[in-house]
C-alpha cells in the first residue's frame, strides 16, 4: 500500500478556497453583497411557516410549497403520478396513470421525498390539518409493494404502508 500526501495548497484550492487566503467558511453570511447582487440564492421565505390565501404554505429556510391536505385518504396509485413513481423508484409497482392527485394542481406540483416530509416535520408546521399519515413518492427499497409515508407532526417518523391496500392522505409540493 502506498500513500501519498497531497499539497496543502492543491486540498483549499480543490475545496473551493484561496490558496492565499483563508479556509472556505461555507456560511452564507460570509457572503459579499457584491455576491448576492450576482444571483445567488437568498432565503426570502422567512424563518417560520406561512400560509398564503389559496391555503398553500411555505416551509422556513428552503422556502418549498406546501398544498392543502386533500380532502380523503386515498391509495398510492391514485396519490402518485407515473412521474411521481419512478422518482420514487417504483421498481415493479408503479402507477399505470401519468397523472396523479398532484398532477391537477399544475405541472409544477408533486408528491413530496420522505426526506421532505420528514425534514419539513422536524420544523414543527403551523398550519392546518397538520396530523395524518402523507404518502411520499419514495418506494420501500425492500418490497416495491410498499411505499414510505410520514406524518408532519411526529417528527423523525415514518412508516412503510401497502400502496394498493393502505390510504393516506395526500399534501403535494413545488420547488417555485
Amino acid at each position: 500500500m502506498t500513500i501519498r500526501a497531497i499539497p496543502l495548497a492543491v486540498w483549499i484550492v480543490s475545496c473551493g478556497g484561496d490558496p492565499n487566503g483563508a479556509f472556505p467558511s461555507g456560511s452564507a453570511d460570509d457572503q459579499s453583497e457584491e455576491d448576492a447582487d450576482e444571483g445567488s440564492p437568498s432565503n426570502s421565505c422567512g424563518d417560520t411557516w406561512s400560509t398564503d390565501n389559496d391555503n398553500v404554505s411555505t416551509q422556513p429556510n428552503d422556502c418549498l410549497l406546501w398544498s392543502s391536505r386533500s380532502e380523503d385518504e386515498m391509495n398510492w396509485h391514485d396519490a402518485a403520478s407515473l412521474a411521481d413513481g419512478l422518482r420514487g423508484d417504483c421498481g415493479n409497482d408503479c402507477p399505470e396513470s401519468a397523472g396523479g392527485y398532484c398532477s391537477d394542481m399544475g405541472p409544477q406540483w408533486r408528491l413530496p421525498t420522505i426526506d421532505e416530509i420528514t425534514d419539513a416535520a422536524k420544523t414543527q408546521p403551523d398550519i392546518e390539518n397538520v396530523d395524518g399519515w402523507l404518502w411520499s413518492c419514495d418506494t420501500d427499497f425492500t418490497n416495491s409493494q410498499n411505499a414510505l409515508t410520514a406524518d408532519l407532526s411526529r417528527a423523525g417518523t415514518k412508516f412503510q404502508k401497502p400502496k394498493a391496500s393502505s390510504q393516506a392522505w395526500v399534501r403535494c409540493v413545488s420547488d417555485n
